[in-house]
Order: C-alpha cells, then structure tokens, then sequence
C-alpha cells in the first residue's frame, strides 16, 4: 500500500518570541467561519482520508481550554494528533530552537509539553516533530526516554536541523524508533520572460500547499510516485489556507490554496495512495525501511514577474507572522 500523509504544523507565531492571535493563525477565524486547522482537518475527512495535525502545544497561554477545543474538532474530523514543540514558548524565549537547549534542558520542555498535550488529549503522543526542524539526536533520545518512537523532523539539508543524515524521503528505523522525513523534490527551474531564456535555477522543495504551485505540487508527486516513494509526506501549516491584508490586520480565505489542496488529495486517491494519518499506520512502517533514497527531479518554466508576485505574496504572509 502506498500512503499519502497531510501533516499539518499547528501554530500561532507572531513573532520568534511572541505569540500571535490563536483565532488568525490557528483557527483562521473570518467572521463565523474558519479556514485554519479545523478546516483542513474538514477537507481531509470529505475525501476519506486522515491527517496528522502536529499541535504546538507549548503555546499554553493560549489557554488549556482553547487547546482542548482545538483537539476535539481534530479528532472529531478522523484525523489524530500530535506533538509539536517550539520551545520559546515554555522555555528561554532567546532559544527558539530545541537543539538550542541540552538534553537535560531537552528532557524538562518534552515533559511539560507532554502534560498540556494529555490534559487535552487523554492519551500519550506517539509521534513529534520539532518547531523549524530545530531537533537533534538528543532529541531523539529524550522522545524515545518519554515513550514517542516516531519522529516527523527531518528535512534534509535545512539549516535549522541538525539531526544526523539519514535516508531521504524513505522511513528509516533505529532500535525501535522511526523516522518518517519531509518529503522532498528537486525543482529544476528555467525562467522565460518573451520566449527570451534567462536564467536556471534548481531548489529543493518540500511537497508543500503554501510553499508549491499547482505545478510543482502535481509534477513533485508524480515524480516521487515514479520514483516509488510510498509514503509521502504533505506539509501545510494551519494557517496555509489564509491571506493576510497589507496592513497585517485581516485575513481572508486562500480559495487557490483551499482549490490546490482539494487537487493534490484526488490526485494522490487517482494514483493509488491512501490518505492516511501517522497514527494510523504506526504498526506499519517495517514495510517502507528498506525503501530506494533518493531526490526525485522535475522541471518547471517561469515567468519572472509571476514568481516575483508570488515571492512577495510568501514575504508577506511571513511577516505577518514575523518570521
């Protein structure tokens, strides 16, 4: 079986050291609607499927109550989920990065995040992935000391990470404890402007809603299936369905993001893949670790003005939050 994975990072940053609004960046909330976590989590469960939403729940001044909330249209959409950590927030505000702390340090931030996460959840997590891909093996370590044996964090060559290299795109497996990576592509990128060549550029890129076109996301799965990835990770935040004014103030709803999203989850169903939540094949993951490593290529051709729109559409929403 082959499987595709929404994971949705849930968070409400401002700031690298300040909260933003939990109605905004979580939620999404316009007028009596909602367009961020709760609405993702709606899309997924019309087309059958289950996605894993890791939850920040070291964001607690948001209030036990408002996380509990949150935790409980999730679940109630047949998705699971999980922990999410950007330590700032229950930690040093000056250290935003959980291998920015020891692991003694490491071991006190999981803990009480654990705690709010099962205050609200009445269970134990199963699986974690570190706020800006900022883990470590010490991370590891303290996850597999507090009973969570998968790991959502690797990306591979992002400078925030500093996780040991493993195998790309394919889940790898140490002990008893599994990491299932972002999944990635090659963009090979050719940018036009009249039929005049300009130039070439080549990224990696994350399979991600906000961060891809229409495109990228269709071309970026097709050649992770015909690479045979069987588990492919798709990345959104819960605030990838939204736009911001700009003035900051408000947000409205993203149909073309809401309309890719809705895209790439049929297209996954019409390739064959199964969406499904981390949770719902934890039992599952020996059958992919022998999988083929490797960085699938694709090639896309750019107007240079519409990139530069749409770059300053993504500095946009990233200031803000901030970032």
């Amino acid at each position: 079986m082959k499987y595709l994975i929404p994971t949705i990072d849930v968070e409400a940053i401002r700031s690298l050291s300040r909260l933003g609004n939990f109605d905004q960046l979580i939620m999404g909330k316009i007028n009596n609607e909602y367009f961020g976590a709760t609405r993702i989590a709606e899309i997924i469960n019309e087309y059958g499927g289950s996605g894993t939403f890791f939850v920040d729940f070291a964001e607690h001044e948001h209030g036990i109550n408002k996380l509990k909330f949150l935790s409980e249209k999730i679940v109630a959409n047949n998705c699971d989920v999980q922990l999410h950590i950007h330590p700032q927030f229950i930690a040093d505000k000056s250290r935003y990065l959980l291998n920015s702390y020891n692991k003694n340090e490491q071991y006190e931030i999981i803990s009480k995040t654990i705690k709010i996460y099962e205050d609200c959840i009445n269970e134990k997590p199963i699986s974690f992935r570190a706020g800006g891909y900022g883990a470590d093996e010490n991370t590891i370590e303290v996850l597999s000391d507090l009973g969570i044996n998968i790991d959502s964090s690797y990306f591979f060559n992002h400078k925030w990470c500093k996780l040991k290299e493993k195998p790309i795109n394919v889940v790898s497996k140490n002990s008893n404890f599994y990491e299932i990576p972002v999944t990635i592509f090659s963009n090979n990128i050719s940018y036009k402007f009249l039929n005049i060549k300009l130039k070439k550029k080549s990224l990696i890129k994350k399979l991600d809603v906000d961060g891809c076109s229409e495109e990228e996301l269709i071309k970026g799965f097709d050649s992770l299936k015909n690479s045979n990835v069987r588990i492919i990770i798709l990345f959104l935040h819960s605030y990838s369905l939204i736009n911001w004014s700009s003035d900051y103030k408000k947000i409205s709803p993203d149909y073309k993001d809401i309309d890719k999203f809705r895209i790439i989850l049929q297209h996954a169903i019409n390739s064959g893949y199964k969406i499904e939540s981390i949770k719902n094949i934890r039992n599952k993951l020996d059958e992919f670790i022998n999988d083929s490593s490797n960085i699938p290529q694709i090639t896309t051709v750019r107007n240079p003005i519409q990139s530069a729109i749409i770059t300053a559409k993504h500095t946009l929403r990233k200031t803000a939050r901030g970032k």
